[in-house]
C-alpha cells in the first residue's frame, strides 16, 4: 500500500503562487497512492488562492473517496463557507470507517492559535484494518502541542485496549462492533524537529517507530541530518533552513511491515515537502 503525506501550504509554492494544478500534478508525478493524506488544505480563503481547494483535489481524483476535516469553518455567503484543514483521500472500496476529532485547544496566552483536527481512517487491507491518522499540529505555543500528542497517544492506547476487550453479545444497528485495529499509522505535519526533547518524549509514551528511522538505522550511529520535510527552499518562512517536522510513525511491533519511504526534496510547490510510504499489508 502506498501513502503519501504533504502539508501543501494552501497551495502556495515556493514562488509565491498559489497553484492547485501544481500540487495536483506533483501528487501525481509518481504512482498515485492508495491514501493521500493532505494538510492546510484551504476553501474560499481570498489570503489563500480564494478557490475551493477541497473541490478541486476530489475531482482530480475520482477513485478516492474523500475524507474532510475542517478546522475552521467559517460563513462567507448564503452558500459558502470558508474552511480550512486536512484532508484524506482513500481510493475506493479501502474506506472501512472514519471519525474526525478535534484536538486539545487550551488559552494560548496571547500567542497565535487555530483549531486543530487529526482525521482518524481505518482502512481495508489484505491483512485486516489499518488505522490512519492524519494531523497538523500546532505550531506557536508548545504546551498545546504537548496536549495534542497526547490526545494523539490516548486515540492509539483505546484502540490497543479494545481491541483486546470481549466484545458485546447480540447486539444489532449502531451497536454492531465498529471496524477497529491495534496497527496505527500517525501522519502529518507535527510541528516538531526531530531534535526536540518533546519528540524524543512522546515516541518513548507509546513506542512508536519513526518510520523513517527504522528505515535509516545508520542514522543514529553517524548522527547525520535527517532527510528534511521543511525548509528546503522558503528560507524567508524558515530561516533556520532544511529539517525535519513531518512523519509517518506506526504503532510498536509492526515495523515489518514498513518497506520503503521516500521524501521528495526536489519540489518547491509547498515550504513543505511530500512525504511517501510503502508498508506490506
Amino acid at each position: 500500500m502506498h501513502i503519501m503525506s504533504w502539508n501543501i501550504q494552501a497551495t502556495r509554492g515556493c514562488d509565491g503562487r498559489f497553484d492547485t494544478r501544481r500540487i495536483i500534478n506533483e501528487i501525481k508525478s509518481r504512482s498515485i497512492p492508495d491514501v493521500i493524506c493532505l494538510q492546510e488544505v484551504s476553501r474560499y480563503f481570498p489570503e489563500m488562492g480564494g478557490n475551493d481547494q477541497l473541490q478541486a483535489l476530489q475531482a482530480a481524483f475520482p477513485e478516492h473517496e474523500a475524507v474532510w476535516s475542517a478546522a475552521i469553518s467559517w460563513r462567507h455567503t448564503d452558500t459558502i463557507r470558508r474552511e480550512f484543514g486536512n484532508l484524506t483521500l482513500v481510493k475506493q472500496p479501502l474506506l472501512e470507517d472514519f471519525r474526525l476529532h478535534s484536538l486539545p485547544r487550551p488559552p494560548a496566552e496571547g500567542l497565535w492559535q487555530m483549531p486543530r483536527t487529526v482525521i482518524e481512517t481505518l482502512i481495508r487491507t489484505d491483512q485486516g484494518i489499518l488505522r490512519i491518522l492524519n494531523t497538523h499540529l500546532a505550531f506557536h505555543n508548545r504546551s498545546e502541542r504537548w496536549q495534542q500528542l497526547n490526545y494523539l497517544n490516548q486515540i492509539c492506547e483505546q484502540a490497543s485496549s479494545r481491541s483486546h476487550s470481549p466484545l458485546a453479545a447480540n447486539t444489532a444497528g449502531c451497536y454492531t462492533p465498529a471496524p477497529d485495529s491495534e496497527v496505527t499509522l500517525l501522519c502529518g505535519d507535527l510541528n516538531l524537529t526531530s531534535e526536540d526533547d518533546d519528540y524524543l518524549r512522546f515516541v518513548g509514551q507509546n513506542n512508536w517507530q519513526d518510520c523513517w528511522l527504522y528505515l535509516n538505522p545508520e542514522h543514529k550511529k553517524s548522527n547525520k541530518p535527517r532527510t528534511p520535510t521543511c525548509g528546503c527552499f522558503d528560507h524567508q518562512q524558515w530561516p533556520e533552513g532544511a529539517h525535519c517536522r513531518d512523519y509517518f510513525f506506526i504503532s510498536p511491533g509492526f515495523e515489518s511491515h514498513i518497506k520503503e519511504m521516500y521524501i521528495n526534496t526536489q519540489t518547491d510547490a509547498s515550504d513543505h515537502q511530500p512525504l511517501s510510504l510503502r508498508i506490506d499489508v
